[in-house]
């Protein structure tokens, strides 16, 4: 960083923009820790490590509604000259289908089922044809892992999802409910006030005198803060040492940081 400090204001009786955020920063300590359930959590800032409880998804599941198959029976399957195998039984969403896919045949299966053992591919319904007799026709070919969402392919048992100190996201948020975790360490929002200071300075819907302005500064600061998901308060004093000391003094038993504007 820079050693000139007067880079923005010149003068002696002047601070300079870096030594002002050297002093800010200095200040400026992480707030206390809370636990709060995973909904509650967007926009907050991780006061831990989240690691991954289980692993996402926990098993081999389909990415689509087909027919799981051995991939060796249906290389050559096309539509002039399609594969005929025997269907075996159907695997669901949410129950662990108990068979086993052999040579020759298959298992009907639905979207985010479990893949049956023995199969090591999914062919999607639209490349097939069931007939009668328990039977279907295959008419392209599925490669090992086709259509197979395998497990731990978005997130793996252990894996660190979001570091202490990071901005907790949407994504990352779904991402940690799918690895398991329920309730989140997360740093308090800070209490915040704003105190815009200035004998001309009105409040947005008062009468605005001759020579007199909207504290429109205020106003996005105030913004800015609601925009991050931090309340606030605000108030409006005149341009001396005693009434700025007075607004100070009432809000610092409860704000954590006071912003002003003047």
């Amino acid at each position: 960083m820079k050693s000139n400090f007067n880079e923005i204001d010149e003068g002696n009786s002047y601070i300079g923009y870096s030594e002002a955020f050297n002093i800010i920063k200095t200040n400026v300590h992480p707030l206390e820790v809370e636990e709060l359930t995973i909904n509650m959590c967007a926009g907050r800032i991780a006061a831990s490590d989240l690691v991954a409880l289980i692993s996402y998804p926990s098993t081999d599941v389909s990415l689509k509604d087909g027919f799981a198959v051995k991939s060796a029976d249906i290389v050559n399957a096309d539509s002039d000259k399609p594969v005929c195998l025997t269907v075996d039984g159907a695997a669901f969403a949410g129950i662990k289908y108990e068979g086993r896919v052999k040579h020759g045949s298959a298992v009907k299966i639905c979207s985010g089922s479990q893949i049956p053992h023995g199969a090591d591919a999914v062919v999607s319904g639209e490349f097939c044809q069931e007939v009668s007799g328990g039977e279907v026709l295959v008419k392209a070919d599925a490669g090992p892992g086709r259509n197979i969402l395998h497990v731990g392919v978005e997130v793996e048992a252990g894996e660190v999802i979001v570091r202490n100190g990071e901005k907790l996201l949407p994504g990352k948020l779904g991402l940690a409910a799918a690895a398991g975790i329920d309730r989140v360490k997360v740093h308090r929002q800070p209490h915040v006030a704003i105190i815009s200071i200035g004998d001309e300075v009105v409040a947005p819907g008062l009468k605005l005198n001759s020579g007199q302005l909207y504290a429109s500064n205020m106003v996005t600061m105030e913004a800015w803060l609601a925009a991050s998901g931090i309340p606030c308060v605000t108030s409006i004093t005149s341009d001396n040492e005693a009434n700025i000391k007075l607004n100070v003094n009432k809000h610092l038993p409860d704000a954590d940081i006071i912003l002003t504007s003047g």
